[in-house]
């Protein structure tokens, strides 16, 4: 039998993972794109999302964050400050203070993620009885239109139970690696999403095409369509080549936000 949540019952959280300490790119999720930090774009996508309540920034308490803290204070965006390594503990901490059901998980060097996708997942979400639904790359979805919608008692039960480094590190490895008692479920990716690009921010180059991408199409007051930015892409392939020598990070590098 498929449960169906309301939506008015429950409390939905976008929670924007994101530090300082890049090993790769220090200090990219502050880079400037059309004037403005990389993370208030990805604030500002978020909060078209017309079926969430609210968004927060999860940080660490690391020094070199403080900057944060003082930018999302400015900006009047919550913030939460916790565990630089055990970030699933940052996230669970983050939910309980906000009191949240549902949380979409989105990183803080996605600066093209998806509104109208998050979403879609999340009406998927609610009218299922999952514990996680998130598209995956290896189905085709383009790197940077990442996102997860997952419920607090999935994310309580992998505070409590992950035990690895690396599932203490990567917030819903712990659902991956334990699919026979979590109902994880793949949405199928639309083709206009499954150009082989990259829409992430890991290193110069890719903060090389993101930069011209917004130099070409940002406009204040609104934000970039992720599906202009891929038609974009389309029209002028040559630009894709900025980072496509980029390799793409593992759960094995020392690289989360």
């Amino acid at each position: 039998m498929v449960a169906c949540v309301s939506r008015e019952s429950v409390k939905i959280v976008v929670i924007i993972q994101a530090r300082m300490g890049s090993s790769r790119l220090p200090g990219k999720v502050l880079a400037k794109l059309a004037d403005k930090p990389m993370l208030l774009h990805i604030v500002e996508r978020m909060k078209f999302c017309q079926m969430c309540d609210d968004v927060i920034v999860a940080t660490t308490d690391d020094v070199q964050d403080d900057i944060m803290e003082y930018l999302c204070d400015e900006k009047g965006i919550t913030v939460f400050r916790g565990s630089r390594d055990d970030v699933l503990a940052r996230f669970y901490d983050c939910t309980l203070n906000a009191k949240a059901d549902i949380i979409v998980r989105i990183t803080g060097d996605c600066p093209l993620v998806c509104p109208k996708m998050v979403d879609k997942h999340i009406d998927i979400f609610l009218k299922n009885n999952y514990d996680c639904v998130s598209p995956r790359s290896t189905d085709g979805l383009i790197r940077g239109l990442d996102n997860e919608i997952f419920s607090f008692s999935a994310l309580k039960r992998a505070y409590k139970n992950a035990r690895t480094a690396c599932e203490r590190e990567h917030v819903t490895l712990y659902f991956y690696n334990n699919e026979d008692r979590f109902k994880v479920f793949s949405p199928p990716v639309d083709d206009i999403f499954k150009l082989p690009v990259r829409l992430c921010v890991d290193e110069y180059d890719d903060l090389k095409l993101i930069k011209t991408i917004y130099g070409k199409l940002y406009r204040a007051g609104s934000i970039i369509g992720t599906e202009e930015a891929i038609k974009l892409l389309k029209n002028t392939p040559e630009l894709a080549l900025m980072n496509n020598g980029v390799r793409q990070v593992t759960f094995n590098d020392k690289n989360s936000q």
